[in-house]
């Protein structure tokens, strides 16, 4: 885990007493950008030392603990080892904003459900207040860390704000819905094999011999002028790059060079 250097801050220590339960540690720290939670057992919020009044300070801490109390970061640890395994599909690594999105708007309807209208306007312009201030920073992210605004994605923040303004609430089923769509094109993506349409003839290499190049038949020669020359058989066969020394089978082959 990163670690970043902290400070106690006591009006922010005693909103967090509050407004949140024993088990989570509110620690202010200039090194990150944005108020985030990570912690398995017990949750750690870091904030950044903002200009933020008692209301805007409660509303930003019950957000980053709600992402705790919803388990997202057993799923985002989970995915991060998916992307570790299959790295080289690009299915998974397209899901993973999908992913960030979905869990982020998973925790708005949470904090949102029972709010007024008046409440929800509050709701927001303390995340406007943030994203105001923390537009400049350069955010630091703990792997698995879930993040109030990413102001990077200012489509996706602006989604955030129509759902929670038209009460278009994150529903269970939809989430499911999303999941399960995702994991379908996952499990699609070994089905589809790219092949070439058509495989090259002797032909199109642009002969009808073929020629093994070993260390025993062939060997490299350079020239006068700095060029390197493959001779197969004792006869001229082509150049050589000298970026493609290295790359078999020219990296088996003596090189000779000229006196």
């Amino acid at each position: 885990m990163r670690k970043f250097q902290t400070t106690e801050d006591a009006r922010i220590q005693k909103i967090a007493d509050s407004c949140l339960p024993d088990q989570v540690t509110v620690l202010v720290s200039s090194d990150v950008a944005v108020p985030m939670v990570t912690g398995i057992r017990r949750a750690y919020v870091y904030v950044p030392p903002l200009a933020l009044s008692d209301g805007e300070w409660r509303l930003v801490l019950r957000h980053e603990y709600q992402h705790f109390r919803g388990k997202d970061i057993y799923i985002k640890l989970f995915y991060l080892i998916l992307e570790a395994v299959f790295w080289w599909n690009p299915v998974v690594r397209f899901f993973h904003r999908e992913l960030e999105n979905l869990l982020e708007l998973r925790c708005d309807s949470a904090m949102t459900k029972a709010m007024t209208e008046k409440e929800r306007v509050t709701y927001l312009e303390a995340i406007l207040n943030v994203m105001k201030q923390v537009a400049w920073r350069d955010v630091k992210q703990l792997n698995g860390a879930a993040s109030l605004v990413d102001v990077k994605r200012q489509g996706f923040m602006r989604q955030r704000f129509e759902v929670i303004l038209n009460k278009a609430a994150v529903s269970k089923g939809r989430s499911i819905r999303n999941v399960c769509i995702i994991v379908i094109v996952f499990v699609c993506s070994y089905f589809v094999v790219v092949q070439p349409g058509w495989y090259p003839t002797v032909e199109d290499h642009g002969g009808g011999e073929i020629v093994e190049v070993t260390k025993e038949n062939a060997y490299i020669r350079v020239d006068k002028n700095g060029t390197y020359q493959l001779y197969v058989d004792g006869k001229i066969f082509g150049t050589v790059e000298e970026k493609d020394l290295d790359v078999p089978p020219h990296d088996e082959l003596d090189i000779i060079r000229e006196e």
